[in-house]
């Protein structure tokens, strides 16, 4: 486990970089550019990253219906 940061210290590695390269690694995205890489080294982070929960999805939906008109009318377009 890396050292904690101190507020007056920062090391860019150390502090930032490397809990990074460490947590695309721990999600699988591929970090080295291959040699016919049609994406020249730009990362792509799966879509699925950005989606959240089914659970929570239908969490918010409930509590639109039963707190305002608009939510209940909005709800009737979410594609699920």
């Amino acid at each position: 486990m890396p050292p904690q940061m101190d507020h007056n210290e920062f090391d860019f590695i150390d502090d930032l970089v490397q809990p990074f390269y460490n947590f695309l690694e721990q999600m699988g995205i591929q970090l080295e550019k291959e040699h016919n890489d049609p994406n020249h080294g730009q990362i792509n982070f799966p879509e699925s990253l950005f989606l959240p929960p089914d659970d929570q999805v239908q969490r918010e939906i409930n509590i639109a219906k039963r707190t305002t008109m608009w939510g209940w009318v909005l709800s009737k377009f979410i594609v699920r």
